[in-house]
C-alpha cells in the first residue's frame, strides 16, 4: 500500500522546487529584468492545480478531517493554522494572477506588486511545508490506521484524477523541475 503521508511529504519536496524557480524570478524582476510572463504563468498554473487543487485539496478535504477525529482541534494549531496559510496563500496567487499583465508590459507598479506576491508566496510556503512535515505528518504517521490510511490513498488518487484530468504540464515545463 501507498502511504498518503509519505506521497504528501514528496509533493512538498516538488512545490519546494517550484518555490525556487519563482525566488529566482522575483530576484530577476528585483534586479531590473522585465516579468517573463510565459514563464510566470506556467509557474502560476502549477501552483493552482498542482500545489492548491491537488495537494491542499487532500490535506483540508481528508487529512485535516481525519486528523480532527484523532483530537486535533479544527481551529487550533497544526489544523487551523495551516488552513488559514493556505487560504493566505491563494490570496498571494491571486495578486500575483492580477499583477502579471501589467507587469509583463513593464508597469512598475504591477512589477513591484508581482515581485511582493511572489517573495510573500515563497516565503509563507517555506515557513508552512516544515510545519506540516514536522508536525501534522509526524502526527498522523503515529496515529492513523492502516485502514485510516488506505481511506486517505483512495481519497488521494480519486483528486488527482480529477483535477488533473484536463491539466497540461508540457514538455518546455521542464525548466521548473531542474
Amino acid at each position: 500500500m501507498t502511504n498518503p503521508i509519505r506521497s504528501l511529504y514528496k509533493e512538498h519536496r516538488k512545490i519546494e522546487v517550484v518555490l525556487s524557480r519563482m525566488d529566482e524570478m522575483a530576484q530577476h524582476i528585483r534586479q531590473g529584468a522585465p516579468a517573463d510572463r510565459n514563464r510566470a504563468e506556467q509557474l502560476l498554473h502549477v501552483l493552482r492545480v498542482f500545489v492548491d487543487r491537488v495537494h491542499h485539496a487532500k490535506e483540508e478535504h481528508y487529512l485535516f478531517h481525519v486528523m480532527t477525529r484523532h483530537g486535533l482541534p479544527p481551529d487550533g494549531f497544526p489544523i487551523g493554522v495551516l488552513h488559514a496559510e493556505h487560504h493566505q496563500g491563494r490570496a498571494y496567487v491571486s495578486g500575483m494572477t492580477e499583477a502579471l499583465a501589467s507587469a509583463a508590459a513593464g508597469d512598475a507598479r504591477a512589477r513591484l506588486r508581482l515581485r511582493r506576491a511572489m517573495s510573500r508566496f515563497t516565503a509563507l510556503l517555506r515557513e508552512h511545508i516544515p510545519k506540516e512535515d514536522g508536525t501534522l505528518f509526524a502526527m498522523a504517521e503515529t496515529s492513523l490506521s492502516n485502514s485510516e490510511k488506505a481511506d486517505l490513498t483512495t481519497a488521494f488518487g480519486i483528486v488527482e484524477r480529477i483535477e488533473l484530468a484536463g491539466a497540461t504540464f508540457s514538455e518546455d515545463w521542464a525548466w521548473l523541475f531542474q
